[in-house]
């Protein structure tokens, strides 16, 4: 363990010192020597004679002005290169410092030259106030490429398998192309099907919400963005069609087609395999999607988490599930003006998974002596889904516009899966032993559409802004259950499961943000926002036994439960922004009384309410540095519901051997965040540095309560074994999450690469309880990555990269175990082109695990 930290450790002042070189500056400008006049477009090249690997250029400005930072003391040689000027060339003594070059004058040639093409690798990233922009041509890659591929080659962009995005350790939450939607908000769907040689550039910025565009003052609600930016001179219509078979009857096959005729975009997509292939993310709208890979507790600790927000359509996104999957999809995009008047952007997907999975799992629990601490079991299941998402944008501006956003999304799914587990005590005696079967047929929907009318007075940042949302959301499920269970022994006494269970949940919400804004002297404005909202969510279960003629028409009383949770808020606040020689500032205090209301309907009356005031501030600071710098403070606050899934106390029994039940008494919870965002960009020397830091605080945390049966019980008409859990959650304190972020990037010309260092430590505190006795997890991870990109040629491409993780998980608990593991992954993507056009592919994965438990 100790190497491990020393060797990680003594990645960080290599950092440093890759970050933080000489600071000399060389400076100057270029003009006509005829005309005196300056000449912009300017190639300056500036190369170390000691080191030939060490080559710099800028581009002279508007004025001629260039500008070189971070120079070594030595001898350097200079180049002015521009069409219709003669090659100027001289050798320089650099001591260090500032050196002011004064004018350096180009004489221009009086013959007509022939066309001349000068190749040269930009910068990859360069820093434009708030936004990182990197170029393709930055780093090649294979004719055959996607922008995925493209992006992850670009300094501080990662891409995980599922498809996630994340810049500086922060998730990308929607991909835009040109400015305009692609696909909805589903990354891996925009990035896995959009060719990378047609994309000149890619943005990444905090995208601030319609209504903040209109007013120019930051809300809070902005969004981190990828925009894609296509060539001005790609192809009309461009596409790509593929298909391939193999043994045992797998196959692949797909395309994709796009069209720009004139201001209207048109694209198509399609992909069908049985080889686990996606391109794109699932969506589960009802949260069964590898629900059955956690049945041994994660998918009833999963039930009671509070992570998905109906509103926002990325927390329903989840990676392909495991096992084996048939998949098919087909979708299209439409880009296009009407009558000049309206833009419209809209796109419907579909896709079908026909998912088989068969797993093992064995699991050792720190608890009490008389509880299990060996849990084992064996899952087969089969699930088949269907899922239909449209999204649609429509926009009509003037000074007055009306900007229309709904999103319909449907999912049905139908599961069968047979699990058998056991517990065990530490001294191997059998506790409790269950064998379960069930069927699931499950449907829903998710439905949006958010108004926003604005209008602009004739006084400059004079404004009025009304966005109003709704929101319903249905899941109906029917299933099948028949489980046994016994202590483990043969001829031990046993309970027999055998019902039909149906639920059926919904959830309405409504609300509103008026917002007027208005200036204050040159440089700042006032904000007034009044934003009130409700939330009626209802869930009905019903439980069914078999009669005498195995129909099942006995209703279980203990199993049905009818349960409403009503929430309302109304919040007010006043704001200033301040703007002036790029630094932005906003600070805004908002007050909220927001009321909760839970009531349990059957079996028995039972009715919650609660009423509570918050103050909620928050703060943006964002600074423009020079020499394409850039920094960024925000802090927020904001309160967090609980569901009423988390609500409502109804018992999970799909593994009898891990119960879980709601709790009624819940309240919400507050959450402070906390960013720091650095940024700087050499764009002479081809460097980027970017470092993130972000504490979030949750006050009244709801977290996992964990209760161990001492003795065989009932809860509320299930049968829990001695030694089993029941989970429920909880209020707790406090919970906390540290996440710090660094990545340092810079060329070598030897091998013409580009190299990415990633940096990061984590850490996390998690409440809990065991037994009735509080407890907290913290869990420290510190992780050092790089990554290898080529720019050699389209013949050749490849990235290698490398991330490892020290994790050290910690117990505040007495008795618990602390566990410390290291965890790496490594992979090479290599594509050649040989003879005749001929294209090699081949990717290496590895993932190592190392787990050692200390108790």
């Amino acid at each position: 363990m100790t190497s491990r930290i020393a060797a990680l450790a003594l990645l960080l002042p290599l950092l440093a010192r890759i970050a933080h070189a000489d600071s000399g500056v060389l400076r100057g400008s270029v003009a006509d020597s005829s005309t005196r006049a300056p000449v912009a477009g300017v190639e300056v090249r500036l190369a170390s004679v000691a080191d030939s690997a060490d080559v710099r250029h800028v581009i002279t400005l508007d004025d001629g002005a260039f500008r070189f930072s971070g120079l070594l003391a030595g001898t350097w040689k200079l180049e002015a290169l521009r069409m219709g000027y003669a090659r100027m060339v001289r050798t320089l003594r650099f001591s260090g410092g500032e050196l002011d070059l004064d004018t350096l004058r180009l004489r221009p040639l009086p013959l007509a030259l022939p066309g001349v093409e000068v190749q040269s690798s930009p910068p990859p990233a360069v820093q434009r106030g708030d936004t990182t922009e990197f170029s393709s041509r930055a780093v090649r890659t294979h004719p055959d490429a996607t922008a995925e591929e493209l992006v992850s080659k670009l300094p501080g962009i990662t891409v995980d398998k599922s498809g996630t995005v994340k810049s500086n350790g922060e998730t990308v939450e929607q991909v835009l192309v040109d400015g305009k939607p692609f696909f909805g908000s589903d990354a891996a769907l925009a990035l896995r099907n959009l060719p990378a040689e047609v994309i000149e550039k890619i943005q990444v910025f905090d995208k601030l919400s319609d209504q903040a565009e209109f007013t120019g003052i930051d809300d809070g609600q902005s969004t981190k963005t990828l925009n894609v930016i296509l060539k001005p001179d790609h192809p009309a219509t461009f596409g790509k069609v593929y298909g391939g078979g193999g043994g045992d009857s797998r196959y692949q096959s797909g395309g994709s087609a796009n069209a720009l005729l004139g201001d209207t975009r048109i694209a198509a997509i399609g992909l069908s395999n049985n080889i686990n292939q996606q391109n794109f993310s699932s969506q589960d709208l009802l949260g069964v999607l590898g629900a059955d890979n956690q049945r041994s507790g994660g998918g009833t600790a999963r039930r009671f988490s509070s992570d998905r927000n109906k509103e926002d359509a990325n927390s329903f996104l989840v990676g392909a599930q495991d096992g084996v999957t048939t998949t098919n999809a087909l979708g299209g995009h439409l880009d296009t003006p009407l009558a000049g008047l309206v833009d419209v952007s809209q796109s419907y997907f579909f896709n079908e998974g026909d998912n088989h999975n068969a797993q093992d799992v064995d699991r050792q629990y720190a608890v009490p002596q008389d509880s299990a601490t060996i849990y084992a079991q064996r899952l087969t299941s089969a699930n088949h889904s269907f899922n239909h998402r449209f999204d649609g944008r429509y926009a009509w501006s003037a000074d007055s516009s009306v900007i229309d956003v709904p999103r319909l999304y449907f999912q049905s799914h139908r599961a069968t899966s047979d699990l058998s587990a056991e517990n065990h005590m530490a001294s191997g005696e059998p506790l409790s032993r269950a064998t379960n079967m069930s069927a699931t047929d499950a449907s829903g929907h998710n439905l949006s559409n958010h108004l926003l009318l604005r209008h602009r007075f004739g006084v400059p940042g004079r404004t009025l802004s009304l966005d109003i949302g709704a929101n319903h959301t249905l899941k109906d499920v029917d299933g099948t259950l028949r489980s046994t269970i016994d202590d483990g022994t043969s001829g031990g006494a046993s309970d027999t499961l055998d019902l039909r269970k149906d639920l059926h949940t919904t959830s309405s919400s409504l609300n509103g943000r008026l917002v007027y804004s208005e200036p204050v002297g040159s440089i700042g404005a006032l904000q007034a926002t009044l934003a009130p909202g409700v939330i009626d969510s209802r869930s009905v279960h019903h439980g069914w036994e078999p009669d005498s003629a195995g129909a099942f028409s006995v209703p279980e009383a203990m199993l049905s439960n009818t349960f409403r949770s009503v929430s309302a808020s109304q919040s007010a606040g006043l704001g200033y922004a301040a703007r002036r020689k790029g630094l932005r500032l906003v600070v805004n205090l908002a007050v909220q009384r927001s009321t909760l209301r839970a009531e349990r309907i059957l079996p028995s009356p039972l009715t919650v309410r609660q009423t509570r005031w918050d103050a909620l501030p928050s703060f943006l600071l964002n600074q423009r540095l020079p020499d394409h710098r850039n920094l960024r403070l925000s802090w927020t606050t904001s309160t967090k519901l609980p569901n009423i899934t988390q609500l409502q106390d109804v018992v999970d029994d799909a593994n009898p051997l891990v119960l879980g039940v709601g709790n009624p008494e819940l309240d919400p919870q507050y959450v402070q965040t906390f960013l720091c965002r650095y940024s700087a960009t050499d764009p002479g020397r081809s460097r980027s540095l970017f470092l993130g830091l972000s504490y979030q605080r949750a006050n009244h945390a709801i977290g996992l309560g964990t209760w161990t049966a001492s003795t065989d019980t009932v809860i509320l008409g299930v049968p829990l074994r001695r030694g089993a859990p029941l989970l429920s959650p909880v209020h707790l304190h406090l919970a906390s999450s540290l996440n710090s972020f660094g990545s340092v990037s810079w060329p070598v010309h030897a091998f013409r690469s580009l190299v990415n260092l990633n940096t990061g430590a984590t850490w996390t505190q998690t409440p809990g309880m065991l037994n009735g006795v509080a407890e907290r997890a913290e869990v420290f991870s510190l992780s050092q990555g790089v990554v290898v990109a080529s720019n050699i040629s389209p013949a050749v491409d490849f990235t290698l990269s490398y991330t490892g993780t020290y994790n050290i998980a910690r117990s505040t608990l007495s008795g618990l175990e602390n566990a410390n593991y290291f965890t790496q992954a490594a992979s090479l993507r290599l594509n050649t082109i040989a003879w005749k056009g001929v294209v090699m592919r081949q990717e290496i994965n590895h993932t190592l695990l190392n787990g050692v438990a200390n108790g």
